[in-house]
């Protein structure tokens, strides 16, 4: 049992908790300032955006200061802005990129004249947000589709300073298990492993966002990065990838002697990999489309024992390949109809490992003594938007995971010898578990300008839905259902007599989660980002019976990150 009350007053807890409302999001926003020659700020002007990926235009008039602001914005596209004004010369800005999470700034002076004449500058808007406290890394698929890597988003974590690279980076000091993973708003991390759990073709992101601190009241379930994913959608043209990648494990000269576990599986291999994505609409400034295929079929040289004499002699005499078989495919739809935008997007990612000891260790055995993996599943992911005038807008999402791993031997073959406590082959395995989830997120937002400041608000709540198959036992069965334990010496510690294993148990999980962010400008030189987020669990066994009800609750401000308060309240039975 916890305490129940937990009172903090520490300044480097906040930060961790402490952001700013959108750090994380699926946009971005536009916002500025526009002045005459003198300095003294235009209201009423009329500020209207374009670009290849919005379907139409969005408009707004700038207020008593001059100042504009127009959120929930795709990332990536560059958009033109044109600012027009009776008795004063057209103003438009061409190239201006809205970036993942990030609030753009333009600042524009406009000069007197006609109307029908316009000044333009086209020219990139470097991105700098003095509002936000987090620390943060954006990848842009200009950078992506040119940047040397192995087409990983695990390769971008690493960009980060102060990961530690892998399979599942370790981030600022957490584990390789207390990230969060997340593509266009819809979580994405296992729920088993608390690891990675979804892979598509690297041409399909448009852009991704690690943030390594300063995660927002609207985000929890982690301590370690928050990784972003925004994939592309269509638009008014027909656009698209084509590419094909060839790895050879030749070409690496440290390859023969360094292919002998997972994580070097995974790097030293030979591959031919094509992938397609094209995008386009379906009706004009309404109804999009994007597609997205990438096929999986690497392998490794691969060595095997025939026999459990060559095992003992450490002399194989099998040779041949270990593969890693499957694909990676997403279909996206986007609409459009007035104020409303829906989003639905499908993908799967099935990939199969036929031995795979061969794969993952060298040497293996041969196909009657090995093992066969299979992971990955489908995601279904939708999410609806309505702007409701120029300061609100609403979000509303439900997303649907469904992925399996399983380990499986082809033949119950294994042979356990006596004397030495030598086991040989994968024996009678059998792991398989299903990590399913459920998500409902409904986001609320609203721009105020008061007396007492700009204020940016966010409320929002989620239902996270969570079933998990966990197998009986972390040991294999082997022939004669004995489970055989082992120490590191490799002698026989114990034998018990176990039973044919029963059918997967289940384990149930439901979250329910609030949060109320504030970004409140004081001044034009002052930020604050304010943030309070509780939480309640419940887990309940495979009977559905409940065994453990939790609740948590935080608050945390910013810039000056002095205060805390954090509370939790345990109940097991």
């Amino acid at each position: 049992m916890l305490k129940k009350h937990f009172f903090l007053t520490l300044c480097l807890g906040l930060l961790l908790l402490s952001s700013y409302g959108l750090a994380v999001e699926d946009s971005g926003t536009l916002s500025g300032a526009v002045v005459d020659e003198s300095g003294v700020g235009l209201p009423g002007v009329e500020v209207t955006i374009s670009g290849p990926s919005l379907m139409g235009t969005r408009t707004t008039i700038t207020n008593t200061n001059g100042d504009f602001r127009i959120p929930q914005l795709n990332v990536g596209q560059k958009y033109a802005v044109i600012f027009t004004l009776k008795g004063f010369k057209q103003q438009e800005r061409k190239d201006v990129r809205i970036e993942l999470g990030k609030e753009t700034r333009l600042a524009v002076i406009m000069k007197f004249g006609e109307i029908t004449e316009r000044i333009v500058v086209n020219a990139d808007m470097p991105i700098v947000d003095p509002k936000s406290s987090t620390n943060q890394l954006n990848i842009t698929k200009e950078v992506v589709e040119t940047l040397a890597n192995d087409r990983q988003y695990q390769s971008i974590m690493e960009m980060m300073p102060g990961a530690i690279p892998g399979n599942n980076p370790a981030m600022m000091g957490a584990t390789d298990a207390d990230n969060m993973y997340q593509f266009d708003g819809m979580e994405a991390t296992d729920p088993l492993t608390k690891t990675w759990s979804t892979a598509m073709n690297f041409d399909n992101f448009e852009e991704m966002q690690v943030v390594a601190q300063g995660a927002p009241a609207e985000y929890g379930r982690g301590t370690g990065a928050v990784i972003n994913v925004v994939t592309k959608s269509g638009s008014n043209q027909i656009h698209g990838t084509a590419r094909l990648s060839i790895s050879k494990s030749d070409w690496n000269a440290h390859a023969k002697e360094a292919n002998k576990n997972f994580s070097d599986a995974t790097r030293y291999l030979d591959e031919v990999r094509p992938s397609i994505n094209l995008g386009g609409p379906i009706m004009k400034d309404h109804i999009w489309f994007f597609g997205s295929y990438e096929r999986r079929n690497k392998w490794k040289p691969a060595a095997w024992y025939m026999n459990p004499t060559e095992a003992l002699n450490v002399s194989p005499s099998g040779s041949g390949r270990g593969y890693y078989k499957g694909h990676y495919a997403s279909a996206k739809l986007t609409l459009r109809l007035g104020t409303v935008s829906m989003m639905g997007m499908w993908s799967e990612d099935p990939i199969t490992m036929p031995q795979y000891y061969r794969y993952v260790n060298t040497p293996g055995y041969p196909n009657e003594n090995d093992l066969i993996k299979t992971q990955g599943g489908w995601n279904f992911n939708a999410e609806a938007t309505t702007t409701l005038g120029s300061n609100t807008y609403i979000i509303g999402r439900y997303s649907i995971k469904r992925n399996d791993l399983g380990l499986e031997s082809y033949v119950q073959t294994g042979i356990r010898y006596e004397q030495s406590g030598y086991y040989w082959g994968a024996g009678n395995y059998h792991y398989e578990t299903g990590r399913n989830h459920d998500q409902f997120l409904i986001n609320i937002s609203h721009f105020m300008d008061t007396s007492f400041g700009y204020h940016d608000i966010k409320v929002g709540a989620e239902y996270y839905k969570l079933e998990v198959d966990s197998p009986i036992g972390n040991n294999s069965l082997y022939p004669g259902n004995e489970r055989i334990i082992y120490n590191y010496l490799g002698q026989e510690q114990a034998k018990v007599v176990y039973e044919p294993a029963p059918p997967n148990a289940k384990e149930y999980n439901t979250n329910i989660t609030l949060f109320f962010q504030d970004k409140w400008e004081v001044t034009k030189g002052l930020t604050l980002n304010l943030g309070i987020r509780t939480e309640q669990g419940v887990y309940k066994n495979d009977e559905k019976v409940e065994v453990l009800k939790f609740k948590v609750r935080a608050a945390a401000c910013s810039p000056y990150r002095c205060c805390l308060f954090f509370r939790q309240k345990q109940n097991q039975r």
